[in-house]
């Protein structure tokens, strides 16, 4: 039941009932009732009395378990709101379970997820630390739902709790469960401690209702390369680079296309790397047919790395001479897309 929701009930004592709607407190599980019944009937006489209550009296709710099968929440979802704010607000509905409580999403988010003056680790009042990759979980703050920035603890787990089962909590160590820690999102802040959700950075995802999402850069300038290593081992420049936050399982679609060129009649080598790997993922070997002359190129690969913070990349080389990828100059300019997907 959510905490300040309203629910019919019934309560029955003896041969009396009254029929009425209360507002729920998680706080000692309580209903406060309303001052007058929807219908009831005292000793015999029908009308909205209230039941003076002697402690023999049977309260229960009769829609419950319809109203329950909406209460086991996938609701809301973490987006960026500038580079020093995000939003937890409400999606597909507006409920949040925390520790076996439902809470509501307040229609302008929950509280807590701005860059400074947050919980960091549980200690309220911490600032974000730049270049650093956070879960964020939820947790009621004196009834409060509030955010909880994390690096600590062993990731994140499904609840086996009663009352919380199938809640993806906050794992503290080995397989112990935080259940006070609902996980909402995983983002990780880039310079300054800021912010981060362009095509070249999506670096904040949801836990719930985000199925992917799409990553591209480019080179604005030629890049040159001449390292003779087939496959290339050269990382031409890092402005091309995705970068991207993954779930675990979460696949990530690469593909570079662009144009090419080799100052000598020989082979050009060009691969898509993630995390600076030496192991490439996809290379494609273009041989130039003459010295000088521009050709496309394209590789495309699946990447299926652990959960956190990844970039792809492209590296170089040719075989002899001097390796060219074009930035524009009225060609093709060298882009590297990608796609994930969360199966």
């Amino acid at each position: 039941m959510v905490d300040g929701r309203t629910y019919d009930y019934v309560i029955e004592q003896g041969g009396d009932f009254e029929h009425n709607a209360g507002v729920y407190t998680a706080s000692g599980s309580t209903i406060t009732r309303g001052g007058t019944a929807i219908a009831s009937k005292i000793s015999g006489t029908a009308g909205t009395a209230l039941i003076n209550m002697n402690g023999t009296a049977i309260v229960y709710f009769p829609f419950f378990n319809r109203l329950f099968t909406t209460l086991v929440p996938a609701c809301g979802k973490l987006t960026y709101s500038s580079t020093t704010l995000l939003k937890f607000l409400p999606f597909d509905g507006d409920l949040i379970r925390i520790n076996g409580v439902v809470y509501s999403i307040p229609v302008a988010g929950i509280a807590g997820l701005a860059n400074t003056s947050v919980f960091v680790n549980g200690t309220g009042g911490s600032n974000l630390a730049a270049n650093t990759t956070y879960y964020v979980y939820a947790f009621s703050n004196s009834g409060v739902v509030t955010a909880d920035f994390r690096t600590d603890g062993n990731g994140h787990i499904m609840s086996d709790a009663a009352g919380n089962s199938g809640t993806e909590v906050r794992c503290s160590t080995g397989t112990t469960r935080d259940n006070t820690r609902t996980l909402i999102g995983l983002i990780r802040t880039v310079g300054s401690a800021l912010f981060s959700d362009t095509a070249a950075a999506r670096l904040v995802r949801s836990w719930l209702n985000d199925n992917g999402k799409l990553t591209s850069n480019k080179y604005t300038v030629d890049q040159t390369g001449s390292n003779a290593a087939a496959p290339p081992t050269e990382e031409l420049d890092t402005e091309i680079r995705n970068q991207i936050v993954l779930w675990a399982g979460e696949s990530w679609f690469l593909n570079w296309t662009g144009t090419i060129a080799c100052s000598t009649f020989d082979d050009q080598h060009t691969g898509i790397s993630v995390d600076g790997a030496a192991t490439l993922i996809s290379v494609a070997n273009n041989v130039d047919p003459a010295a000088s002359l521009r050709s496309t190129g394209s590789a495309s690969c699946v990447a299926t790395p652990a959960e956190g913070f990844h970039y792809a990349t492209i590296k170089g080389s040719v075989d002899t001479g001097v390796g060219t990828w074009y930035g524009g100059g009225g060609y093709r300019e060298n882009i590297l897309n990608g796609v994930s997907y969360r199966n």
